[in-house]
């Protein structure tokens, strides 16, 4: 009874005048008129008794102006249906004026979306796609069509609930949007309607169009397979495992315990894992770190060491890999305290990803992960724990001293992943594209990269920005002091800020080091894409024939890499390096 009143109270509470007066016009109704037929019925003023069916049917036809309730005469005028006629015709008007004034303001709406310009358009009712809208929507106008359900428009937030169409989509303003983003259920389906887009409107610098899909592999290769250009495509695993390696960096927890190498520990292998794999060994190859191992548990081990396989052919020259066939949650599967304990024989544990699709299960896996490894490691590693909701994690500020053993760290969070969309800034590549053109300046070949900025694959592109975050790696490498600074990251969500450095001791020195750490990382991340070693390029084949240590590069190509490093170097002490 008490939850039965709660409800009443927050409609009552929270819902529109109108909507409360026919809230309350409907039950008074319906009340006042079972009271008044069955008194009627009762003193025998009818010819004929009624049962309840014909109470509870005459009552609610107050709500439909039936013939019953045209003339009080055969019912002697009973104040009852009185009220209950009355009370009956406010509720039809006021539902009436209700609809009618929702139909007038959906094509209002959709009329003045047609003619605004510079707005975002947001497709799809993916809870990433609500997250999106709802954050962006406080400084710009969004709109958005296929929303999902429990969302209200606001000023600057027009919704539309219609399915996907290209007609929907300019009547929605698609034709003078700034961009267009695409978040779907379906990896597919988001691919498809982002062609349709591309196809329609081929103008990229009129009309951005961002298309989320969920597997990292197919976010860096669905350019190749697609073939359509135009469409910067992003992960939202990847986008998370960017934003908080941005803030607690791996190498940077390795080097906190004395690690001779970083040992990732990943439960649960989803598309989170994947990307906690492909971002941990991209952002964190440093010089005074080994070859980063990566330990796979899941109960489906055998079948994913396969698919990496077959998906990364040349990832084992770049990491070592250990597959567990085992689960925290799964009782078929379950795994024992010795089994973690003998994980951490292996190397110490640098970090352990808790990566479950739904967030309950993760955080039960990660606290369970919490209370076996605390009874047989020393030095226990933060536990990062995939949560879109937070869950009421502690949250941790950036950087990594205050990072204690068994930490349980929140990642995935969709309000902070909302904030890392940063295509939604018209600088957001401002420092790939400087490397980009650094690149263009040392490579005197016919290259399919030596193109400008705007004519550059998305995959290309995602190469520069995959190199913007090795950025700290390569800073720490050189003796900067990243903890002051990532103090700062949480200030400028979705942007690199780059430190400046008064002076850098051994400079010559310093930057074939890093030219050699920079080829390593290069390798790394064209191995993640699927390349492989040949004597002669071929980018149909995916061959490069600079996939070999930096010793045994062309004078060109080693050129390109200090070429790289210098830029940095640039960029961080002001324009003063030579």
């Amino acid at each position: 009874m008490t939850h039965r009143h709660n409800l009443i109270k927050d409609l009552l509470q929270n819902s529109t005048p109108s909507t409360r007066l026919l809230f309350i016009a409907t039950t008074v109704s319906l009340v006042f008129g079972m009271w008044g037929w069955h008194a009627v019925s009762v003193e025998g003023n009818l010819l004929y008794v009624l049962n309840l069916g014909d109470i509870i049917y005459r009552s609610i036809a107050a709500l439909t102006l039936s013939v019953h309730y045209q003339t009080g005469i055969s019912w002697e005028y009973q104040w009852q249906l009185e009220v209950a006629r009355w009370s009956g015709i406010v509720a039809v008007v006021t539902g009436a004026s209700k609809a009618s004034f929702a139909l007038l303001n959906t094509h209002w709406l959709r009329r003045k979306a047609t003619n605004r310009e510079g707005h975002w358009l947001i497709v799809g009712s993916d809870p990433f796609a609500a997250q999106i809208c709802q954050s962006a929507s406080v400084h710009k106008t969004v709109h958005w069509l296929a929303a999902g359900d429990g969302h209200t428009p606001n000023k600057k937030l027009v919704i539309d609930k219609s399915h996907w169409s290209l007609s929907n989509a300019e009547a929605l303003g698609l034709k003078n949007a700034a961009g267009v983003m695409i978040a779907t259920n379906d990896d597919a389906t988001t691919g498809a309607i982002a062609r349709e887009i591309r196809a329609s409107y081929a103008d990229e610098k009129q009309l951005a169009v961002l298309a989320s899909i969920r597997s990292p592999w197919l976010a860096m290769r669905i350019d190749e397979i697609e073939g359509v250009p135009g469409i910067a495509v992003f992960s939202e695993a990847q986008i998370a495992l960017r934003h908080l390696h941005r803030r607690q960096p791996p190498f940077l927890i390795a080097d906190t315990f004395n690690h001779r190498r970083i040992h990732t520990v990943i439960v649960d292998f989803s598309d989170y894992g994947e990307a906690a794999l492909i971002e941990t060994l991209l952002s964190s190859l440093t010089t005074n770190l080994t070859k980063p191992l990566f330990t796979i548990v899941d109960p489906k081990a055998d079948s994913i060491q396969q698919d990496l396989v077959n998906r990364y052919p040349e990832l084992a020259k770049s990491a070592d890999l250990v597959f567990m066939k085992g689960s925290l949650t799964e009782h078929d599967t379950l795994l024992g305290s010795e089994d973690i304990y003998a994980v951490s024989e292996r190397a110490p544990v640098t970090t352990f990803y808790s990566c479950h699709n739904d967030d309950e299960i993760a955080l039960v896996t990660a606290i369970a992960l919490q209370s076996i490894s605390r009874k047989h490691v020393e030095a226990v590693a933060p536990i990062f724990t995939r949560q879109s909701r937070k869950q009421g994690l502690p949250l941790i500020s950036s950087g990594v001293s205050k990072i204690k053993s068994g930490d349980l760290i929140g990642f995935g969070s969709l309000k902070d992943l909302s904030s890392e969309v940063s295509f939604f800034s018209k600088n957001a590549d401002s420092f790939a594209q400087e490397f980009h053109s650094a690149y263009e300046q040392v490579s005197s070949d016919e290259k399919s990269a030596k193109v400008p900025w705007e004519e550059l694959s998305e995959d290309m592109r995602d190469a520069n920005r995959r190199l913007v975050v090795h950025i700290p790696a390569k800073l720490h490498c050189i003796g900067f002091d990243l903890e002051a600074w990532l103090r700062n990251v949480d200030r400028h969500p979705g942007r690199v800020q780059i430190p400046t450095i008064s002076s850098i001791r051994n400079r010559d020195v310093l930057i074939e080091s890093l030219a050699i750490l920079e080829h390593e990382r290069w390798m790394a991340d064209r191995r993640i894409n699927g390349w492989t070693h040949g004597l002669k390029r071929d980018d149909l084949r995916r061959i490069h024939p600079d996939l070999v240590p930096f010793s045994q590069l062309s004078e060109e190509s080693k050129r390109y890499d200090r070429t790289m490093v210098k830029s940095l170097l640039k960029m961080t002490d002001g324009g003063n390096t030579q």
